[in-house]
């Protein structure tokens, strides 16, 4: 989860995202992260609602972001094997994963800072 969380920072600050106005260029993007696992992440969504996936095959969706300015919210969605302080534990996959979500200040920058404390999380 740390690996997608600094991939999908980069790729914010990489692609100079600001706002969410800032990811209609990269809407119906497939991002290749990783050549060897094929983790990607992709972007979907319309002009105002977003969704960021970072997909690493076999395992599906490690972690979602959900955007939306106009319904003034951003959630982030993740799933593996141990709690994380400050989420919603709300189901399991097949496989024993935990799925859990938190919602965000509905800005950049505040989902910047997330994904940092994600990448700096300690179990």
């Amino acid at each position: 989860m740390k690996k997608a969380a600094k991939s999908l920072l980069d790729l914010l600050e990489v692609q100079n995202i600001k706002s969410t106005r800032d990811l209609i260029k990269l809407l119906g993007k497939d991002v290749l992260i990783d050549k060897k696992t094929n983790e990607s992440i992709y972007i979907s969504g319309s002009v105002e609602e977003y969704t960021l996936y970072y997909i690493l095959p076999g395992t599906g969706k490690i972690i979602d972001i959900n955007l939306n300015e106009k319904l003034n919210y951003f959630k982030i969605t993740t799933k593996g094997f141990f709690k994380l302080s400050e989420y919603n534990s709300f189901a399991r996959d097949d496989c024993g994963n935990l799925i859990q979500d938190k919602k965000v200040l509905p800005s950049i920058p505040s989902l910047k800072e997330e994904l940092r404390n994600l990448v700096e999380y300690k179990p």
